[in-house]
């Protein structure tokens, strides 16, 4: 298979940088000299593109979304592949996400006003709206996937990946399609769902933006889908008192666990939030005690020191840095103390909780290899770790352990 870090042209459009990889797709920055402007390319990853009937799937799914013509949705412009790789070529928008203004806000001890917060909900529900009365459903919102343009309008990007890659043998593995955090029950239980999941999962972004917390928190992925499916979330007026009663009760029934009893429409859920907001929001919500506000690491997992037995936390809701803390810039995981850590890299790897477990992902280079088990890891390639699996960065030797009450019963 081809390996994306080398890639330097899509067809016609030539690559200028890499702007971010995820588990499902590799996002570039390009030039279209045809028409002489920057594009985005969205290369899907070439494991899943060998899944039976992919390529029908990504030339509908792409043929739909070319069709969408909505100032809040991201355009596509072309579709293509080379070799076994297929990418999609989109308008590129180079703002910053809605999940980086929160973490931004959050930083700053602050919520976001609830004014702000209408004028996003206005923009993202009404392009949601549009997209399912076009019959498509997203099926993965999240604040990432919502980026603002240099105008400061919110852009929803993604639409289609989530059906592209819905395969039988997605469903034979049990694999999940969506992000769980934002997902909703049906989709946790393994089903598609229809718009409505959308609308869950609309309820848990506008939560996170009106309390700066998200509904269900875990250390496991596992606990996370069992508390969307069966446990009520929070009031979010326990969590901030400037939020209405009636702005409650809305986000309440768009988390609703059935579907029948939501808000039917992206729409309907759009006008209950702004007819909700009666009582004017303070311009900034200063939040007296952090500890009430910002939220505190979950702990799923570890990485175990062979050489000095020492553990290091691996936050769950987060992208966990391990490397080296040096020049002024830290990381979540700092092995300057470990035997054999000249070599290792500022950031060496990442390791976060996805969609189908705990990822690392190099980042290191060739001449300061990873390994996980003996294998070598090259550089920008993301692997499944499972429990005791053994991580060596350059000459630092350590254990990916997950807390014992987290791993599955026999």
């Amino acid at each position: 298979m081809n390996d994306y870090s080398s890639k330097r042209k899509f067809g016609r459009y030539q690559v200028i940088e890499s702007l971010g990889k995820g588990s499902t797709s590799t996002v570039y920055k390009a030039h279209d000299p045809l028409l002489d402007r920057d594009v985005a390319i969205k290369a899907i990853h070439a494991q899943l593109s060998i899944q039976p009937g992919f390529v029908e799937r990504f030339e509908r799914e792409a043929r739909a979304l070319a069709h969408l013509q909505h100032p809040n949705i991201v355009r596509i412009y072309d579709m293509g592949h080379e070799a076994d790789i297929y990418f999609m070529v989109v308008e590129l928008v180079s703002g910053e996400t809605l999940k980086i203004r929160l973490q931004s806000i959050r930083k700053k001890k602050r919520l976001m006003p609830l004014r702000e917060i209408d004028l996003i909900s206005t923009a993202v529900c009404d392009a949601v709206d549009y997209a399912h009365l076009a019959r498509l459903v997203h099926r993965d919102l999240k604040p990432a996937n919502v980026i603002f343009n240099e105008r400061n309008k919110p852009m929803l990007t993604d639409f289609g990946i989530v059906k592209m890659l819905d395969s039988p043998s997605h469903t034979a593995i049990g694999s999940l399609l969506g992000t769980p955090l934002y997902m909703s029950p049906e989709q946790c239980k393994g089903q598609s769902g229809d718009q409505r999941c959308d609308i869950y999962s609309l309820g848990v972004m506008l939560y996170e933006m009106c309390t700066g917390k998200l509904p269900f928190r875990s250390r496991s992925m596992a606990g996370i889908l069992k508390a969307h499916i069966s446990k009520p979330p929070p009031p979010p007026r326990q969590l901030n008192s400037h939020i209405p009663l009636a702005l409650e009760t809305a986000l309440l029934k768009a988390l609703a666990k059935y579907p029948d009893d939501r808000y039917q429409t992206a729409s309907e859920l759009s006008e209950a939030f702004s007819t909700a907001l009666i009582q004017p929001a303070e311009e900034t919500m200063p939040i007296s005690n952090m500890e009430t506000m910002v939220p505190k690491p979950v702990i799923g997992a570890y990485l175990r020191s062979i050489s000095r037995g020492a553990r290091y936390s691996l936050d769950a809701l987060i992208d966990n840095r391990i490397g080296r803390s040096q020049h002024g810039k830290s990381v979540e995981v700092d092995l300057n103390d470990e035997p054999g850590s000249d070599y290792v890299h500022s950031v060496h790897v990442l390791i976060r909780l996805g969609v189908s477990g705990w990822e690392l992902e190099t980042l290191s280079t060739n001449r300061n290899p990873t390994f996980v088990n003996d294998r070598e890891v090259t550089p920008g390639t993301i692997i499944i770790l499972s429990d005791k699996d053994r991580v060596a960065l350059s000459g630092t030797e350590l254990v990916f352990e997950v807390d014992s009450d987290q791993l599955p019963s026999k």
